[in-house]
Order: C-alpha cells, then sequence, then structure tokens
C-alpha cells in the first residue's frame, strides 16, 4: 500500500525539525544578506551619500576585519556554549542538549552574528573606486550590534543555565504528556468500572503488518458513524 507523501508522519518530522534544527536560522541569515547586499548597494548608488570621508585603502582596511572578527565571535561563542552543554548534561541530564537546540533566543543571536559576517564579506568585495558610503557604515553598525548581543547573550547563559531554568521545563514535559494521556485523576469507582467491563475474549484473526518498522511516537482515533 503506496502511503501519500505528506503523511501525518511526514508532517511530524517537518514540525520536529523546524523546532529542533539548529541551523535553519543561521543559514536563512545568509540567504537573507545575500539578498539585503544588492539592495543597499543600489540605495548607496542612487542616492550617493557622502556621510564619511575617507580613502580606499582606509575604507578596505576598517572593513576588511569585521570579518574575521566576527568569525572568531561566532566560533568563541559557540565554543563557551557547548562547553556549558557538555558539562550541564552530564552533571543534570542529557536532555539539556535538546533544551539548547531548541532555545530561539540563542538561535537568533547566532543568525544576528551570521548575518552581519556575511554581509561584510559583500560590502568588502564592493569597495573599488568610490566608496560605498552606505554599506560601509552598515557594516560598522553591524559590528556594534553584534558587540552588544554578544553581551547580551552572555546574560541569557548565565540565567538561562541555572540548576532550576533547566531541571523546570524539562520536569514539565513528562508531566504535560501524562496529562494529556490521561487527563482524568485517578479515583475508586473508575477502577470498579474497568473491572466490571466485558472481556472480548482472543481475537480471531490476526493481520500482520507489512510496512517497515520503527519507532511509536503517538497515535490517533476517530469515529465513524
Amino acid at each position: 500500500m503506496n502511503q501519500p507523501f505528506w503523511d501525518w508522519h511526514t508532517r511530524y518530522k517537518f514540525r520536529h525539525f523546524l523546532r529542533t534544527s539548529f541551523c535553519l536560522v543561521p543559514i536563512s541569515a545568509i540567504l537573507a544578506a545575500m539578498a539585503a547586499a544588492p539592495v543597499i548597494r543600489h540605495i548607496d548608488e542612487q542616492t550617493r551619500w557622502q556621510l564619511i570621508e575617507a580613502s580606499e585603502d582606509a575604507a578596505r582596511a576598517v572593513v576588511g576585519t569585521l570579518p574575521s572578527a566576527l568569525l572568531s565571535l561566532i566560533v568563541f561563542s559557540l565554543g563557551i556554549l557547548l562547553l556549558a552543554v557538555q558539562m550541564l548534561s552530564s552533571q543534570f541530564s542529557p536532555r539539556v542538549i535538546a533544551r539548547f537546540f531548541e532555545n530561539k533566543t540563542i538561535k537568533w543571536i547566532l543568525g544576528i552574528f551570521v548575518f552581519s559576517h556575511t554581509y561584510s564579506i559583500f560590502a568588502l568585495g564592493r569597495i573599488e573606486e568610490r566608496i560605498p558610503v552606505l554599506p560601509v557604515l552598515l557594516s560598522l553598525f553591524l559590528n556594534l550590534a553584534c558587540l552588544a548581543v554578544f553581551l547580551y547573550l552572555i546574560q541569557v547563559v548565565g540565567r538561562g543555565f541555572r540548576a532550576i531554568k533547566i531541571l523546570t521545563p524539562i520536569a514539565a514535559d513528562p508531566k504535560q504528556v501524562i496529562l494529556k494521556m490521561y487527563p482524568h485523576p485517578y479515583s475508586v469507582s473508575s477502577e470498579k468500572d474497568e473491572k466490571e467491563k466485558v472481556e472480548l475474549g482472543t481475537p480471531d484473526r490476526i493481520v500482520q503488518s507489512q510496512i517497515k518498522s520503527g519507532v511509536f511516537v503517538a497515535f490517533c482515533y476517530f469515529f465513524v458513524r
């Protein structure tokens, strides 16, 4: 039996990828920088702003230091985060790793770093006889913004990686699963009702599944009238 392409399992994997993927936001930031670079360059060519006065070599030297500095900042930030997650997972629970990859704040901060790095490379490659003032100023502004965002990242890590902040959501996940599976509280009368149910006996027919094996993640039910 051929299953449809966009079935429940495919939708589940797609939603799970969007929720847990750590590379989706940085890759989107790279594409956004590639799309924004020609737009900013076109605006600069149309306006011909002269907000700063600098030679071609000076502008190239200033902008040329930004990509390497931002790349070092990205590597340093990820190294610190991965080291902290490794220590926390060994001390508390391996489920900390999944929480780290699902953290939206860290994803967007990394996306800002990657966007600034990619845009600075495009701005550096367009410095010729005429200095593109708007792309150069935007590269400098993004570099300063990355410094402020890095300080905010330290604050997020310092507050979010405390034991109470880590263990509380981890403990809440199985609680939500239990509440969904057993929404009604236990009572003695409900237990008696279960015992008084009619036994259906053994099945008279067994249908073997022909699909490939997998992991059971959820089930759904429906009523047919």
